[in-house]
């Protein structure tokens, strides 16, 4: 009788398990290739910065704030909470598998 029900738990559980790991891959998808492309534009914004501030164009405080947005956009920043976001989804998934 308990597996009767765990094979019912399972199949009505499979469409939803289908939801999530679609979701889950195509958000994926796109946090890496936007986290990329942030990486790229923080690392180019960084140096910028540096150079400015080497150069003497803008006063140090000025140049902590950009260096504030650089690491917002970087891999620890937004980037970093988007796949553990991604990978608590995962880990739903997973275990909605295992029932």
């Amino acid at each position: 009788m308990l597996n009767l029900l765990r094979i019912l738990l399972k199949v009505a559980m499979f469409p939803v398990i289908m939801v999530l790991s679609f979701i889950s891959a195509i958000l994926r998808l796109l946090t890496i290739i936007s986290g990329t492309l942030l990486n790229m534009l923080s690392m180019l914004l960084a140096v910028i910065f540096t150079i400015l501030l080497v150069m003497g164009e803008v006063h140090f405080p000025s140049i902590l704030i950009g260096y504030a947005i650089c690491f917002v956009f970087s891999e620890f920043g937004i980037f970093a909470i988007a796949h553990l976001i991604l990978d608590g989804v995962d880990g739903l998934t997973i275990r909605l598998r295992e029932i």
